[in-house]
């Protein structure tokens, strides 16, 4: 037995070795027609509908043998009204049901294509997958590509969608996608044709120029520990009639970089952030260097409260259990300020502002907070922005007092201003503890009835010097 063990493992070597010298990669059809009168090498249920609990329209989609291009047929879609009860829009995707198609000897999906008015085609391109027989949700776009907006003629007119990178596309299965609505006819229904769809080798597109970041230089702040994602990817190619056209393109036909793997690492389009300090993301598209970058800083979370609970009324701070709030921004007039406070970093919580100028958290009714036993005001701040000189944020405390309506006196109110040199000073990139006494704000005579915090820079005043925006708030809280 063990003479026969050893002689099978020799075999199997052997075999290994052979196979290895000899093996010749699959290789899968690389038909480039899709329909010319019919379609070529797909079964008779190669059109996939998106799902019409989305309110795609089922019925639209078929064959028209009184109009071509080409041949004696074409791919008759009939756009639904805005109003019809089947669905508002009709799309879908062209699927092959069989291995799929090696596409790499090309480089464009065209086809011809007309309208019975000149309306526009909200999204056509390739590379997405699904289907009642492959996995429930299951959806394959690793490798997709689209163009949006795609204006029709009422004459036939050939287009043409570039492939990024060709040579990815050794086995796709997704061939065609298109999606249809009423929008550019103001509702109404219409009917458009295609013909002559496939792909082709063509020697007159320009050179490609990949973007990421919608092809822009930016910076901004993140945490670490948390992940990102690129977005604005795509590349733009010149075609013969000296028309440029984007196409939104899969990351996945990118090779993305980072400036400091310390900082970040870029495993496709994610960014990871595994450390403080700063990183820019770029890409290739092959060897072509894409327009635009994002440079991270990349930061660490406020300290954590090391307080006492029992010492602590807290508003916001995953170190307490905070009191209830109405909203961290009411979004009140004139104010430019969108809010998030939902940012979770690996279980702690941060409150993100942007195009701030002003802003408040409120807490009336049952909420509002009897701080008459406390002596101090806590806040954490990160300002994003560069600083300039006049750039101020005013923190200002709101009472409600005995009859528990806002006004009636400047009692009720006090506020701090902290400039870049204030006792503890502005500073942009890192953060700073505002700890400070309630004498610090001097006007505030009662805080027994406390009812809203606010926020002031004026950074998206025209009329104004501030430049403050950006901010992340953390660990609000009164304490004794």
């Amino acid at each position: 037995m063990v003479f026969l063990l050893a002689l099978v493992s020799v075999i199997n070597v052997s075999c290994e070795r052979e196979l290895s010298d000899d093996v010749v990669p699959a290789k899968f059809p690389n038909t480039a027609e899709i329909f010319t009168d019919n379609p070529v090498g797909l079964t008779d249920q190669f059109f996939v509908s998106f799902d019409p609990a989305t309110g795609a329209n089922v019925d639209g989609f078929g064959v028209d043998d009184n109009v071509a291009y080409e041949g004696k047929s074409s791919i008759r879609i009939d756009v639904p009204s805005s109003t019809d009860p089947a669905g508002g829009y009709i799309g879908g995707i062209f699927r092959d049901r069989g291995a799929g198609r090696d596409l790499t000897g090309y480089n464009a999906l065209t086809f011809w294509a007309k309208g019975s008015t000149t309306a526009t085609i909200g999204d056509i391109g390739f590379g997405t997958t699904f289907g009642d027989d492959l996995p429930l949700d299951f959806l394959d776009e690793t490798y997709a590509v689209s163009a949006k907006n795609i204006q029709l003629s009422t004459d036939w007119r050939k287009y043409i969608i570039p492939i990024p990178d060709p040579s990815r596309l050794v086995k796709e299965t997704g061939l065609f996608l298109f999606a249809a609505g009423s929008d550019s006819t103001g509702g109404l229904g219409y009917t458009f044709w295609i013909d002559e769809l496939k792909f082709e080798n063509l020697g007159t597109i320009g050179q490609a120029r990949p973007f990421i970041n919608q092809g822009l230089d930016s910076n901004g702040a993140a945490f670490v520990g948390e992940n990102l994602i690129v977005t604005g990817v795509g590349v733009t190619s010149n075609l013969a009639n000296g028309q440029n056209i984007s196409v939104i393109a899969s990351p996945n036909y990118f090779t993305f970089s980072s400036s400091n793997p310390s900082v970040a690492r870029a495993e496709g389009s994610q960014v990871s952030l595994v450390g403080e300090g700063t990183t820019t993301i770029t890409a290739k598209l092959g060897t072509t260097d894409a327009d635009g970058s994002l440079e991270i800083s990349s930061i660490g979370l406020a300290p954590t409260p090391t307080l006492d609970p029992s010492r602590v009324i807290s508003i916001f701070s995953d170190a307490y259990t905070n009191r209830p709030v109405d909203y961290f921004n009411g979004y009140w007039n004139f104010s430019t300020t969108q809010g998030q406070d939902d940012i979770n970093i690996n279980g702690n919580k941060i409150i993100k502002y942007t195009a701030l100028n002003f802003v408040g958290t409120e807490f009336q009714g049952a909420k509002t907070i009897n701080a008459s036993q406390m002596t101090h005001f806590h806040i954490d701040i990160f300002v994003e922005n560069t600083l300039k000189p006049g750039d101020f944020i005013r923190i200002i405390l709101q009472d409600l007092g005995a009859d528990n309506v806002f006004g009636g006196g400047n009692d009720r109110a006090g506020s701090i201003t902290l400039t870049s040199t204030s006792a503890t000073p502005l500073v942009n990139g890192s953060w700073i503890s505002v700890d400070v006494p309630f004498s610090s704000f001097p006007t505030l005579t009662t805080r027994s009835n406390l009812a809203q915090l606010v926020y002031v820079t004026e950074g998206t005043n025209p009329n104004a010097t501030g430049s403050i925006t950006n901010i992340f708030i953390d660990n609000i809280y009164f304490h004794n």
